[in-house]
């Protein structure tokens, strides 16, 4: 359905980890702006008794990977930023696990997909993965968010499904039009892949020509407890001599290293090194 982009979500030594290319097409137009990996604050408190606000039952960091539609991407993150921090839980009525709250997320979804859809046809598509902390089993869940189109001689109908997925460790999953690559790729290991290992081919498929829907800087999270931690890339342009104009922070299209940014402000937006993965 995809004609960019391509998201690994993967899990091991205890939590989740998703990175993603940063490609946004436009039919044959393309530019490498798109943030695909985010993440929103959530809260679950006890129903409000008047002026006193619920006591909080469970909060934390809800990461979100976006493959498809930049507009549905943008509209579905937006529609929820702030609402899931305002969560609410009648006692006997309401759960609170992880897979609740994706529950919601889903129900927006399944609304915006609905609606964009009509207005854009196939440009509107988008899969969702959100993952986070689950209060009541303790450990991670991850969720993916899908739409299948289906068609009859009266027309199509679209089937939204919510599906927890990697529910084993080590496990992971490719998205995108890139897939097909990646998983060559991680066949041709013969063994289960490691962090490094995916990181790597994200960057090998973005590298590729023969791909052309992936392609830009690489974008990255992972948990670390509740929190859900983003990291911009550290990059070095090859050369004889390193000099600062081959010292690259990509944070998908910005290179914080741009003089345009340093003349305003220093910005310490945490960063990984290419060469940490690949050396």
């Amino acid at each position: 359905m995809f004609d960019m982009t391509l998201c690994i979500i993967w899990r091991n030594n205890n939590t989740v980890h998703m990175a993603a290319d940063s490609r946004l097409s436009f039919g044959s137009a393309r530019a490498d702006i798109a943030i695909k990996i985010s993440r929103e604050y959530y809260s679950i408190r006890g129903a409000d008794q008047g002026a006193n606000r619920g006591a909080v039952i469970a909060d934390g960091d809800v990461a979100f990977c976006f493959a498809g539609s930049g507009s549905g991407s943008v509209f579905m993150k937006e529609s929820l930023s702030g609402i899931l921090g305002e969560l609410q839980a009648v006692p006997g009525w309401h759960g609170v696990s992880f897979a609740d709250t994706a529950g919601l997320i889903f129900e927006a979804y399944k609304i915006i997909t609905l609606r964009l859809t009509a207005a854009i046809f196939d440009a509107g598509f988008v899969d969702l993965v959100v993952a986070g902390l689950c209060p009541v089993q303790g450990d991670y869940r991850t969720f993916i968010c899908k739409t299948k189109v289906i068609k009859s001689g009266e027309g199509a109908t679209q089937e939204h499904t919510l599906t927890e997925v990697l529910s084993d460790q080590p496990s992971h999953m490719f998205i995108g039009n890139g897939a097909p690559s990646a998983r060559t790729k991680v066949d041709a290991l013969g063994r289960s892949p490691t962090s490094r290992d995916l990181l790597r081919i994200l960057k090998e498929v973005i590298d590729d020509p023969t791909v052309p829907g992936v392609g830009g800087a690489i974008q990255y999270g992972f948990f670390d407890k509740t929190t859900f931690a983003t990291r911009g890339i550290l990059e070095v342009t090859p050369g004889d001599d390193v000099d600062p104009s081959q010292i690259h922070y990509w944070r998908g299209a910005l290179d914080l290293r741009d003089q345009a940014f340093e003349d305003k402000f220093g910005i310490s937006y945490p960063m990984i090194a290419l060469d940490e993965f690949f050396p």
